[in-house]
């Protein structure tokens, strides 16, 4: 903006000057500055044409406390070099509305690209969405800017709680089967210690089920299935209902607790079924979890979610009367009670 000023003020005082003194130097030295402007006008106007600024983000799905990374890509079609292109990148947080910019500056070359690279570390669980914002390129003197052409539109990023390695395992998997602590009745198989089965690796399995003696002998990876395989025997109900909405640790703390709850019954060899309420929304959700990878997708639409106020927990209350179907009903303090279908 400065140096646009300085030339625009020059040519306002060379021009008077031109006018009142009759100098050929003047004239001159007017011409000059006119010619100039209009060069870099032009310059102007070919990086602009040539420039593109795309956004990119490597993961979309990050961990609270980790650092995820933003991406812009910028190319640069033409054979002028742009001597600098400045990005603007707007981060907003859907819990709270908050937006926030980032902002960084490239050189590319002829026919060159370059990436500018955002590390963010975000310090809640929810969704974070991002967009372009201002994309320049200045000419060589870098009197003029002009936008350049964008492409991403906007992106998000699910931000999860930290999934326990572990989770609770429950003595056997029976207490989170049962209504008040009873277990119900075992079958071969039950004891998530037994080996069930053992077949081929599948994407999200975890690393800690693989039979390495025997993927050794068979030359592919071979996994154990502890317990029976596993079946939607369990419930887990999300109970979103709130007079007010709570704040960020509150949030967060269930968030963790539901997360920690799914990845026990993972632990303990069983599958179960997350299912939440959105009244306002997508009604009723419902996801299934048989794996660490499909907890992840559980937890995605999850952090993004509203509370609500009501009486009514919604549909899902059908889905408590199945029998054999035991049930954990968490709440928004992080509570979660156990109870059993077949006793209601």
């Amino acid at each position: 903006m400065k140096n646009k000023l300085y030339l625009l003020l020059t040519l306002a005082v060379t021009f008077v000057l031109a006018i009142a003194v009759r100098d050929d130097f003047i004239r001159f030295l007017l011409g000059f500055e006119v010619l100039l402007t209009l060069a870099l006008l032009a310059d102007r106007w070919a990086l602009k044409q040539s420039v593109t600024a795309r956004l990119r983000l490597p993961e979309e799905i990050g961990v609270k406390d980790t650092p995820f990374a933003v991406e812009v890509g910028l190319e640069n079609a033409g054979l002028l070099p742009a001597p600098e292109v400045r990005v603007e990148v707007w981060c907003t947080d859907e819990y709270t509305g908050r937006t926030e910019g980032l902002s960084g500056a490239a050189m590319l070359d002829s026919r060159g690209q370059a990436t500018l690279r955002f590390t963010l570390d975000c310090a809640h669980c929810g969704r974070l969405s991002f967009r372009l914002g201002r994309v320049q390129v200045w000419d060589h003197l870098g009197v003029f800017a002009a936008k350049c052409r964008t492409a991403g539109g906007v992106q998000q990023v699910s931000v999860l709680p930290p999934v326990p390695g572990g989770g609770e395992t429950l003595s056997g998997g029976q207490a989170w089967q049962s209504g008040e602590g009873e277990g119900l009745s075992r079958r071969p198989g039950d004891d998530p210690g037994d080996t069930y089965d053992i077949r081929e690796f599948r994407e999200g399995d975890a690393v800690r089920r693989i039979h390495w003696k025997l993927s050794a002998k068979t030359d592919e990876l071979m996994v154990r299935d502890f317990g029976r395989p596993m079946e939607r025997t369990t419930l887990v109900l999300l109970d979103l209902r709130a007079e007010e909405r709570p704040d960020r640790a509150a949030w967060d703390r269930f968030l963790e607790r539901v997360a920690q709850v799914s990845a026990g019954l993972l632990a303990g060899g069983f599958a179960h079924e997350v299912i939440w309420y959105q009244p306002e929304g997508a009604g009723r959700c419902a996801m299934s979890v048989s794996n660490e990878r499909e907890l992840q997708w559980m937890l995605c639409p999850l952090v993004g979610a509203s509370t609500y106020k009501g009486d009514e927990i919604g549909e899902e209350e059908q889905d408590t009367t199945e029998q054999d179907r035991a049930v954990i009903r968490i709440g928004l303090t992080g509570e979660a009670r156990r109870t059993g279908g077949a006793e209601r």
